[in-house]
């Protein structure tokens, strides 16, 4: 999963993202691959997820996740 998001990164940095003015949210973040990526390549990111399980798992890996479930269209 790491190396097919990958190519996104650059995209981020040209854009200015992942700093601690302008952090990545990363919404539904699963098992935290994504938001790994971002820490390992030293960018600012912050998940949110609202199963249990996957944000122990995130907690575990030290990554910056929160609880809550994002806004639906009605």
């Amino acid at each position: 999963m790491k190396g097919r998001v990958a190519v996104y990164v650059p995209r981020l940095v040209d854009a200015g993202l992942g700093t601690s003015d302008a952090p990545v949210l990363d919404l539904g973040r699963g098992r935290g691959e994504w938001l790994e990526l971002l820490k390992d390549r030293g960018l600012n990111a912050r998940g949110v997820d609202i199963n249990q399980t996957m944000l122990a798992s995130c907690r575990a890996m030290n990554l910056d996740v929160a609880e809550a479930d994002a806004p639906s269209r009605p």
